[in-house]
């Protein structure tokens, strides 16, 4: 079963026609700069069962998490769950994406979701390897991946502001360690936007800071108090 979500925040606007028209800066290749770097700004990470879950039919939204949807179990808090292991990341992407990325690349993505993770839940949950009662296991998937084009950054980034944004979609599927039950899904997208200006000039910056946020905010889910 497949699904998609609204596109959240759609960076791309085009230029005013006041912004240069009382400049002096007005030469036809600086137009051209800019028409081309608004044409590739967007990026277009969203929401969409790549296959990593077993099944996507469960997943809800919440308005907690507008670019995301979820799952909890029901009355899954009444396990005190003290504990959590931390599968490495796997890198599902689709054959579109998987062009944007060298091997290199794509393990440098999964290992920084990983190490993503862990420091998001080090400071609230034991982090153990081995299955125990009381334990999480998180197994995550990164499943789109969109790049900011650093040359057109730097030309933009001067003359005005960066415009090539990068994003990333992810999934998360947490079961009790020993009994393999789901617990919590979660599936988000982040696409990166003008304020993130220092993202804007590395390759992967915003699709770091997509991994961040939803790294976190599954650690929120986790620790969320149960109606």
């Amino acid at each position: 079963m497949g699904f998609s979500a609204e596109r959240w925040n759609k960076p791309c606007t085009s230029v005013s026609n006041g912004m240069l028209s009382n400049s002096n800066i007005r030469p036809t290749v600086l137009a051209l700069i800019l028409a081309s770097a608004f044409l590739v700004g967007c990026a277009s990470t969203s929401n969409h069962s790549s296959g990593f879950l077993d099944s996507y039919a469960h997943l809800e939204p919440d308005p907690q998490y507008p670019r995301g949807l979820v799952y909890k179990r029901p009355k899954w808090k009444e396990t005190d769950y003290t504990g959590v292991i931390i599968d490495p990341t796997v890198v599902r992407l689709s054959a579109k994406d998987q062009k944007k990325l060298t091997t290199k690349e794509t393990a440098d993505l999964a290992a920084y979701s990983e190490a993503a993770l862990r420091k998001a839940f080090k400071k609230e949950l034991k982090i153990v390897t081995a299955a125990e009662p009381a334990t999480l296991r998180i197994h995550s998937a990164i499943t789109g991946v969109d790049t900011s084009n650093l040359s057109v950054n730097i030309v933009t980034g001067v003359l005005l502001w960066p415009v090539d944004y990068g994003g990333v979609s992810v999934e998360y599927d947490v079961r009790d360690a020993t009994t393999n039950e789901q617990v919590v899904a979660l599936v988000g997208f982040s696409n990166g936007t003008p304020v993130q200006v220092f993202s804007s000039f590395s390759r992967f910056g915003h699709a770091h800071e997509g991994i961040d946020h939803w790294s976190f905010e599954l650690l929120k889910l986790i620790n969320r108090q149960h109606p």
